[in-house]
C-alpha cells in the first residue's frame, strides 16, 4: 500500500509537469495568435494552470499518505510499536478500498538485522537517510541541470538574434518569447525543485551522522 502511494504520487507529479509543459508551447503560440484561435488559445491558457494546481494537490495527497505509512512502518518495524487502532481505520479510509486488501508493506522492509528497539530504530533510519541523501542528490542535479541548459539555450538564442539582426516587430515578440522561457526554466519549478532537494539531501546526511553516532554509543545533539 505504501508503494502504491508513492507511485500514484510519481504519476501525478509526472501529470503536472506535462501540463507545465503544455503551458509552456501554449503561451508561446498566444503570441502568434490571430482570428478566432486567440479565444482557443487563451481558453487553454486559463485552464491549464487550474489543472496543473489540482494535478499537484492530488499528487501531495498520494505523497502525504506514503509518508503517515512510513511513519507507521518505523514505529512497527523499528520499535515493534503496534499504532492505535483508530490511526489505522483513518489511514485505511484515507486511502480508499482499492488497497485495503494490501498490507502497508511487506516485511522485512528494511535490512537491519537487530531486534526491535532503539538501536533497531536509529539502524533503519540510517538506512532510509543514506537512500534519501543519495537520491535527492541526483535529483537536485538533474533539476539544476536542467534550469542551466534552459538559461545557456536563452543565451545563446538571443546572442544568435542579435548577431543576425531583426526587425522591431520581430524584436518585441522574440522577447516576449525569451520572458516566457526564462520564467519556465530559471524562475519556475526547476530552480525550486533544486533547492529543495539541496536541502533535503543536506538535512538527510544530518540525519545520518547523527545516527552513525547513536550506533556507536556516542551523545548526540537532537536540535
Amino acid at each position: 500500500a505504501m508503494s502504491c502511494e508513492y507511485r500514484r504520487s510519481k504519476k501525478w507529479w509526472n501529470s503536472g509537469f506535462y501540463l507545465k509543459c503544455l503551458l509552456l508551447v501554449t503561451s508561446i503560440l498566444a503570441i502568434y495568435a490571430t482570428g478566432t484561435f486567440v479565444m482557443r488559445v487563451g481558453f487553454a491558457t486559463l485552464i491549464i494552470p487550474i489543472a496543473a494546481l489540482l494535478v499537484n494537490l492530488k499528487a501531495s495527497g498520494h505523497y502525504c499518505r506514503a509518508e503517515k505509512m512510513r511513519r507507521l512502518l518505523l514505529l512497527i518495524d523499528g520499535l515493534g510499536i503496534t499504532p492505535p487502532k483508530l490511526e489505522l481505520a483513518q489511514l485505511e479510509f484515507e486511502i480508499g478500498k482499492f488497497d485495503k486488501t494490501k498490507p502497508l508493506y511487506t516485511p522485512p522492509y528494511y535490512d537491519s538485522p537487530l531486534p526491535a528497539g532503539p538501536q533497531r530504530l536509529s539502524d533503519i533510519i540510517a538506512e532510509s537517510a543514506f537512500f534519501t541523501k543519495n537520491l535527492s542528490e541526483s535529483s537536485a542535479k538533474v533539476f539544476g541541470g536542467i534550469a542551466l541548459i534552459g538559461l545557456l539555450l536563452i543565451i545563446i538564442f538571443m546572442y544568435f538574434l542579435v548577431q543576425i539582426g531583426i526587425s522591431q516587430t520581430a524584436s518585441q515578440l522574440t522577447a516576449k518569447i525569451i520572458t516566457i522561457m526564462i520564467v519556465f526554466f530559471v524562475a519556475g519549478d526547476f530552480v525550486s525543485y533544486y533547492f529543495k532537494f539541496s536541502d533535503l539531501s543536506k538535512t538527510s546526511e544530518k540525519v545520518l551522522i547523527k545516527c552513525d553516532k547513536l550506533r556507536n554509543g556516542e551523545d548526540i545533539n537532537i536540535q
